[in-house]
């Protein structure tokens, strides 16, 4: 178990905090807190502790964009990896400069506290319950509307022998958590929650990765400025387009690339080599093509041994 993950206290003195959040539209994320009433402690400890449980005893895998996690494992990824983001206060703190969730986590009793009118008239996407934790704070994080199923029009009801008729409630909170943001770095359990709520990481850095992308292909099989042009379209235009970007100079560096070991590889599962290669031995396509050369360059194509047609690989893992 990692060490941070040791003496959380969910019971008793410090008492949680709680922030509702959503997605601006530049993509940075924004929150407010929640006010709570001690009533609500217990209840609110009973959700976080199924979360708590897994990082606990789950086996930590270093975060992979592509790979898929198993049932009794969590990705780790370090905060001091994430990318520095522009301060928004004018007398910038060191939380400051991270991904914005991670920031408003540690940063959560200083937030705006929300309104009822808030909560009725804001989108929002996420909701954190937060613990004080070693001079910092740890934020069980749920991508997920607290109040999206809670929309006028909709009754609600007891029963017990008899239906009878309840008020409709104000929040509606799930067991368990999406990430537990931590001290050093965030638990993921759920993959899609970190690749949502730290969009903005991949497309932040779009340009470093495009340059080594060119550097380290300018030796093998260089991309054509329309090629170039094609590939900064779409890493820019999607978050998985992004994500792939991110791990192809990796990828470069262990790999021997040359052109004719590439077209017989791709010519050994069908696919059109003129799709992404010129003649002159550069890569050269349009933006349609773009997820074919990403498909070729990680090795993503291979046979079906028992059904004998050709795959393509959507999700793996190194072994």
């Amino acid at each position: 178990m990692r060490e941070e993950w040791e003496g959380i206290n969910l019971t008793g003195d410090p008492s949680p905090s709680m922030l509702v959040g959503w997605r601006e539209p530049r993509r940075r994320l924004d929150a407010l807190r929640v006010v709570l009433h001690k009533d609500v402690f217990g209840e609110l400890a009973d959700l976080c502790q199924p979360a708590l449980d897994k990082v606990q005893s789950y086996e930590e895998r270093p975060f992979e964009t592509f790979a898929a996690l198993d049932s009794d494992q969590y990705f780790w990824h370090e905060h001091a990896s994430l990318p520095q983001l522009p301060s928004r206060g004018e007398a910038p703190t060191p939380d400051d400069n991270v991904a914005d969730l991670v920031r408003l986590v540690k940063g959560v009793d200083a937030l705006e506290d929300a309104t009822r009118n808030d909560l009725a008239n804001r989108k929002l996407s996420f909701y954190a319950i937060c613990w004080r934790h070693r001079d910092s704070v740890v934020g069980f994080v749920s991508r997920t509307d607290p109040v999206a199923t809670l929309k006028p029009g909709v009754r609600f009801f007891q029963y017990g022998n008899t239906m009878r008729t309840v008020g409709r409630p104000d929040f509606a909170l799930k067991e368990g958590a999406d990430l537990v943001v931590g001290i050093e770095g965030t638990a993921i359990l759920t993959e899609f929650a970190f690749q949502t709520l730290f969009a903005g990481v991949a497309f932040e850095n779009v340009q470093r990765d495009m340059a080594s992308v060119r550097q380290a292909l300018a030796g093998t099989i260089p991309l054509t400025p329309g090629a170039d042009e094609a590939l900064l379209a779409e890493v820019s235009r999607t978050r998985s387009m992004a994500l792939h970007l991110r791990e192809l100079p990796g990828r470069l560096e262990i790999i021997d690339l040359d052109i004719e070991s590439l077209r017989k590889s791709l010519d050994a599962h069908d696919i059109d080599a003129d799709l992404i290669l010129d003649e002159d031995g550069c890569f050269s396509f349009e933006r349609q093509n773009v997820p074919t050369f990403f498909d070729a360059i990680e090795c993503r194509y291979f046979e079906d041994d028992l059904g004998g047609g050709h795959r393509r690989a959507d999700r793996f893992s190194a072994r």
